[in-house]
């Protein structure tokens, strides 16, 4: 398979405007949290179709409507940090079925469910419409597949397999080719996954291998695929971190590459960032932040 490597170019784009609601209001969500700086999550989510928002905190979850949340920041005072009061909140470290911290919160079928990985690697699911009626009781409790294991990432399944979430776990002396991230295509039909060696795997729901893409040839052995997103069919926009270094630390040596798969002259194109284009900005001494990227077409 021909492999090609060139560098980004960059394009102006129009039309793309950001509104601060408030200025200096920073509204509190929960009391301050207690993470580690070795720490992976998720913890806090937002479902647009219902207008839903849900933060975790050290000991439970909160779900909150947005429209409260966007009056609050309108009506705060300035330099000021409102507390916003929950629409609902589940103990999870009481509770006799989870006992464990949040570190995953996502919403899933259009919304309609919530999935939680909590930090001893169980998954809890509830209806969101129960949690609305203060309906606490998950729907459903599931363990991770072996004792030991840690959950590093809960994907929700975007569109039409909603019975199709992925959760990827971690155990200590694990393989060499052990994934390090995962990422759901935007149709349900594509897993992607990242692996410690640098590799990125794709899969069909159902397990079946569809493809492998090699990982540039300039990064060493130790670079693995520390963030994974599927854009297209065949595109992806993975980052490269050295698997040496401390998880917790904000490295400078992170590459970023769009990954460009031809399927019908078996060609990959890597365009290579010469800088991060989404760099982590005024966060210090905590958990390694993860990228957010999103679509944009005309």
């Amino acid at each position: 398979m021909a492999l090609e490597q060139v560098e980004a170019g960059e394009e102006k784009l129009k039309n793309l405007n950001l509104q601060q609601l408030q200025k200096n209001v920073y509204v509190r969500l929960s009391s301050p949290l207690d993470i580690p700086k070795s720490g992976v999550g998720r913890i806090f989510s937002v479902s647009n179709s219902k207008s839903l928002c849900i933060a975790a905190t050290s000991a439970s979850l909160l779900l909150h409507p947005l429209e409260g949340l966007r009056e609050t920041f309108a009506s705060g005072s300035n330099h000021s940090t409102p507390q916003l009061s929950p629409a609902a909140q589940i103990e999870t470290v009481s509770h006799p079925a989870l006992g464990a911290t949040p570190s995953f919160v996502r919403f899933a079928d259009a919304g309609e469910r919530v999935l939680v990985g909590l930090s001893n690697g169980t998954i809890a699911i509830w209806e969101t419409a129960k949690l609305l009626a203060c309906d606490l009781v998950p729907t459903a409790v599931l363990q991770p597949p072996s004792p030991g294991l840690i959950l590093l990432d809960l994907v929700e399944n975007p569109l039409d397999l909603p019975e199709f979430p992925d959760a990827l776990y971690s155990q200590a002396g694990s393989s060499s080719r052990a994934a390090a991230s995962q990422s759901i295509m935007f149709n349900g039909k594509q897993l992607a996954l990242g692996l410690v060696t640098g590799e990125i795997m794709q899969f069909t729901p159902a397990g079946e291998q569809k493809d492998m893409t090699v990982k540039p040839e300039e990064l060493s052995a130790e670079f693995c695929v520390a963030d994974l997103r599927c854009i297209e069919n065949y595109v992806f926009l993975a980052t490269y971190a050295s698997s040496a270094s401390n998880d917790a630390d904000v490295s400078d040596e992170d590459q970023v590459f769009v990954i460009l798969r031809d399927a019908s002259t078996k060609q990959i194109k890597f365009v290579h960032f010469p800088l991060d284009p989404a760099p982590i900005f005024g966060f210090g001494g905590g958990p390694k932040q993860r990228r957010y990227c999103a679509r944009l077409k005309e």
